[in-house]
């Protein structure tokens, strides 16, 4: 586990990378159920879009209220 977490730590300091930790105290999140990334391109009109990969298969969200 340790070297996960330096992994992260690494990954962390790169300028495009931001990384978030929720405590057990927060309760369940969308992200528990598989992972997902949320893609900003500058200068793009349509706004972020984000990426889920669940149990069910993969989903690209476009609608900016549920990204």
């Amino acid at each position: 586990m340790a070297g996960q977490v330096q992994r992260l730590i690494e990954a962390a300091a790169h300028p495009r990378v931001r990384v978030q930790v929720l405590t057990f105290a927060q309760g369940s999140h969308v992200g528990m159920a598989g992972s997902f990334g949320i893609f900003s391109f500058p200068g793009d009109p349509g706004g972020d879009i984000s990426f889920a990969d669940t149990m069910a298969g993969s989903l690209f969200i476009e609608r900016q209220a549920e990204v």
